[in-house]
């Protein structure tokens, strides 16, 4: 009869606040009532329930979690390109400059020169 009593216990919480084990625990001692002649096909419904509901959280979870990824994955690819065209245009400036004093010292033009 304690074992019933803690079943229906664990059963009461929310799914999310049971680990893995307690229920496969749960599901072990519900075996263990049903063979002793205990009907508790109610009972069996409801871990069923919590079962599904753990599945539906966990699969939420990995949704968010691999969204979380993608934005991440974009973030990079973002401040990655924001830095390469940043240290492009610096490079280009540091020509030009080049080539403007060049051009005041009166030595050779190379011309406005751009790097891809």
């Amino acid at each position: 009869m304690n074992k019933l009593l803690r079943l229906i216990e664990a059963l009461n919480k929310s799914p999310h606040s049971l680990t893995e084990t307690e229920l496969i625990n749960a599901c072990s001692e519900l075996m263990e009532i049903t063979e002793v002649g205990f009907k508790l096909d109610w009972l069996k419904t409801k871990l069923d329930e919590v079962f599904l509901e753990r599945k539906k959280e966990n699969a939420d979870a990995l949704q968010v979690e691999e969204h979380i990824m993608t934005l991440r994955d974009a973030l990079k690819n973002e401040k990655a390109m924001s830095s390469t065209s940043d240290a492009k245009d610096w490079l280009e400036g540091v020509v030009r400059s080049w080539n403007q004093w060049k051009l005041r010292m009166g030595l050779a033009d190379l011309g406005d020169k751009k790097f891809d």
